[in-house]
Protein backbone atom coordinates (compact mmCIF):
# COMPACT_ATOMS: atom_id res chain seq x y z
CA UNK A 1 0.00 0.00 0.00
CA UNK A 2 1.26 3.76 -0.85
CA UNK A 3 0.84 5.97 1.96
CA UNK A 4 -1.44 8.38 1.64
CA UNK A 5 0.51 11.86 1.92
CA UNK A 6 2.64 10.06 -0.94
CA UNK A 7 0.46 8.92 -2.84
CA UNK A 8 -0.05 11.27 -5.15
CA UNK A 9 -2.66 10.56 -7.40
CA UNK A 10 -0.97 7.06 -7.33
CA UNK A 11 -2.75 3.28 -6.99
CA UNK A 12 -1.40 -0.17 -7.02
CA UNK A 13 -3.47 -2.18 -9.42
CA UNK A 14 -3.02 -5.94 -10.60
CA UNK A 15 -0.93 -5.53 -13.40
CA UNK A 16 1.21 -2.17 -12.13
CA UNK A 17 1.17 1.06 -10.88
CA UNK A 18 -1.01 3.86 -11.60
CA UNK A 19 -0.68 7.44 -11.44
CA UNK A 20 -3.40 9.81 -12.39
CA UNK A 21 -4.53 7.24 -14.76
CA UNK A 22 -1.27 6.48 -16.60
CA UNK A 23 1.10 3.62 -15.75
CA UNK A 24 4.04 4.19 -14.16
CA UNK A 25 5.43 0.87 -13.57
CA UNK A 26 3.70 -2.39 -15.41
CA UNK A 27 3.96 -5.78 -13.71
CA UNK A 28 7.22 -8.21 -14.73
CA UNK A 29 8.77 -4.67 -16.56
CA UNK A 30 12.64 -5.27 -16.67
CA UNK A 31 14.83 -1.82 -15.88
CA UNK A 32 15.77 -1.32 -19.67
CA UNK A 33 12.21 -1.54 -20.51
CA UNK A 34 11.07 0.87 -17.83
CA UNK A 35 14.01 3.47 -18.45
CA UNK A 36 13.42 3.33 -22.47
CA UNK A 37 9.52 4.57 -21.67
CA UNK A 38 10.25 7.17 -19.90
CA UNK A 39 13.10 8.26 -22.26
CA UNK A 40 16.44 7.57 -20.14
CA UNK A 41 17.90 4.71 -22.45
CA UNK A 42 20.96 4.72 -24.65
CA UNK A 43 18.84 5.96 -27.68
CA UNK A 44 17.78 9.27 -25.83
CA UNK A 45 20.47 11.63 -24.53
CA UNK A 46 19.03 13.73 -22.71
CA UNK A 47 16.96 12.67 -19.48
CA UNK A 48 14.23 15.11 -19.96
CA UNK A 49 10.56 13.76 -19.52
CA UNK A 50 8.26 16.28 -21.55
CA UNK A 51 5.14 16.52 -22.79
CA UNK A 52 5.35 19.36 -25.44
CA UNK A 53 8.03 21.84 -26.75
CA UNK A 54 7.93 24.99 -28.16
CA UNK A 55 9.48 26.47 -30.97
CA UNK A 56 9.35 28.78 -34.21
CA UNK A 57 6.06 26.70 -35.75
CA UNK A 58 4.26 26.50 -31.90
CA UNK A 59 3.13 24.11 -29.70
CA UNK A 60 4.50 20.26 -30.18
CA UNK A 61 3.09 17.17 -27.99
CA UNK A 62 2.34 14.93 -30.94
CA UNK A 63 -0.05 13.69 -28.39
CA UNK A 64 2.50 11.72 -26.03
CA UNK A 65 1.69 10.50 -22.57
CA UNK A 66 -2.08 9.46 -22.55
CA UNK A 67 -2.34 5.76 -21.61
CA UNK A 68 -2.90 4.61 -25.14
CA UNK A 69 0.37 5.60 -26.44
CA UNK A 70 2.40 2.96 -27.17
CA UNK A 71 6.24 2.15 -26.25
CA UNK A 72 6.99 2.77 -30.45
CA UNK A 73 5.20 6.32 -29.96
CA UNK A 74 7.20 7.35 -26.74
CA UNK A 75 10.83 5.92 -27.98
CA UNK A 76 9.44 8.59 -31.12
CA UNK A 77 8.32 11.41 -28.45
CA UNK A 78 11.32 11.00 -26.90
CA UNK A 79 13.72 11.19 -30.21
CA UNK A 80 11.57 14.19 -31.56
CA UNK A 81 12.70 16.31 -28.44
CA UNK A 82 16.52 14.95 -28.11
CA UNK A 83 16.24 15.96 -32.30
CA UNK A 84 14.86 19.41 -30.89
CA UNK A 85 17.56 19.88 -28.45
CA UNK A 86 20.45 18.76 -29.95
CA UNK A 87 19.65 20.86 -32.94
CA UNK A 88 19.85 24.34 -30.92
CA UNK A 89 22.90 26.47 -31.36
CA UNK A 90 25.05 26.30 -28.28
CA UNK A 91 24.22 29.74 -27.31
CA UNK A 92 20.80 28.38 -26.91
CA UNK A 93 19.06 29.20 -23.67
CA UNK A 94 16.12 26.15 -22.77
CA UNK A 95 13.83 26.62 -19.98
CA UNK A 96 11.69 23.74 -18.51
CA UNK A 97 8.33 24.63 -17.00
CA UNK A 98 6.63 22.14 -14.65
CA UNK A 99 3.04 22.97 -14.74
CA UNK A 100 -0.04 21.08 -13.18
CA UNK A 101 -3.51 22.13 -13.38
Amino acid sequence: MIPKEHACGMRLAEDGIVSFGDYLYHKGEDLEHYLTNLGLSDQSPYSILTFAYVDADGWNDQGWGTSATTDEEKIAWHKAVSDFITKQPDDTLLVSVDCHT
